[in-house]
């Protein structure tokens, strides 16, 4: 069959082969190409139901009664013409449309993938600050605390008031010290440690 040819117009009655039979075989090769749009148009000077339902059943696009106007012919012809035209702008939409889709799914995946890898990143700063300050927490912490130790210690040997005083300002200087890193570190790591637990 030429491609260029778009609308067929068939007479039921034709010699070798009726008009039926070969909207058949028609339909039939189309079957091998899905992007073709053929419309066929039967015309027949007796027309019966039997064959305007087979018409019908084999994918006539209209069945005309014989003799018939020039003007008829042309409605229908234009009819035909339209339809085909529509099926060709909803495949190419579609084919547009699933084009889009292939290159937006594409586009998600690599933002995925990249941030995939920023998350990567992100956990692994996370995890170096935490080692940070768990290390300055300890690094801190102990010598405060021995600090702290120390001075209670010398308090409970002294006696000259003023030495007693300067070492109750070291004691209270400590503890705020110590009050100051589990506020700001401790806790820090807590947090982390809490924000973490609800990410996981």
């Amino acid at each position: 069959m030429d491609t260029e040819i778009s609308i067929v117009i068939l007479d039921v009655r034709m010699p070798r082969m009726n008009g039926i039979e070969l909207c058949k075989k028609i339909k039939a090769g189309l079957t091998l190409g899905r992007d073709r749009d053929v419309e066929i148009i039967i015309m027949t000077g007796h027309p019966g139901l039997t064959e305007a339902i087979e018409s019908v059943s084999v994918g006539v696009f209209d069945f005309l009664k014989k003799p018939l106007s020039i003007e008829l012919l042309q409605f229908t012809v234009g009819k035909a013409n339209q339809k085909i035209n529509d099926s060709q702008f909803k495949r190419k939409f579609h084919e547009m449309l699933k084009s889009e889709v292939a290159r937006k799914t594409q586009e998600i995946q690599q933002k995925s993938i990249e941030l995939e890898a920023i998350n990567t990143k992100l956990m692994l700063a996370n995890q170096v600050k935490n080692e940070f300050l768990r290390m300055m927490n300890h690094e801190l912490r102990t010598p405060l605390h021995q600090i702290i130790g120390f001075s209670r210690l010398l308090e409970s040997q002294l006696e000259d008031k003023k030495q007693c005083n300067l070492l109750e300002m070291i004691k209270v200087s400590g503890e705020h010290l110590t009050d100051m890193v589990t506020i700001h570190i401790g806790s820090g790591r807590y947090r982390n440690r809490f924000t973490s637990a609800e990410s996981g």
